[in-house]
């Protein structure tokens, strides 16, 4: 039996691995604004500007500059904004897709408040697509 060892010199591997380990999480990344760009947003005529952010080595943010989309995303206890009777929203709750949508805002009812929005979950809901099509992107 003959047996050799090949060994890498561990500083230059880390290296190459965090190299390696920021590609694919860009490329997630990229993925991830894109499908919230074109699927979430699709539908809305204010296009909200949405970039990334670097959070150490293994986290980037996608930022949304609306602030509504944060109140979509999480949801709220109540609200004073009455919508017209015949109301339908853009967005559903764990889905990422947008539709037309229909009606709007009515009038406020402060200090009477109205059902809160119902979270749609956006965040996960990427994730849970990006998890799905992970090997495929990588491949």
């Amino acid at each position: 039996m003959f047996t050799f060892n090949v060994k890498i010199d561990e500083p230059s591997l880390r290296k190459e691995l965090r190299l390696v380990q920021q590609e694919v999480l860009k490329v997630l990344a990229d993925r991830g604004q894109e499908l919230f760009e074109d699927d979430v947003m699709g539908t809305w005529e204010n296009k909200y500007p949405v970039s990334q952010q670097a959070i150490g080595l293994n986290e980037r943010d996608i930022v949304v500059t609306g602030d509504i989309f944060f109140y979509l995303n999480d949801g709220t206890d109540i609200r004073y904004a009455k919508m017209t009777t015949d109301f339908v929203p853009k967005t559903d709750v764990n889905e990422l897709v947008s539709e037309a949508g229909q009606g709007g805002f009515s009038h406020l009812t402060f200090p009477f408040a109205n059902p809160g929005i119902e979270a749609r979950n956006f965040d996960q809901s990427v994730a849970r697509q990006l998890e799905k099509e992970a090997p495929t992107i990588l491949d």
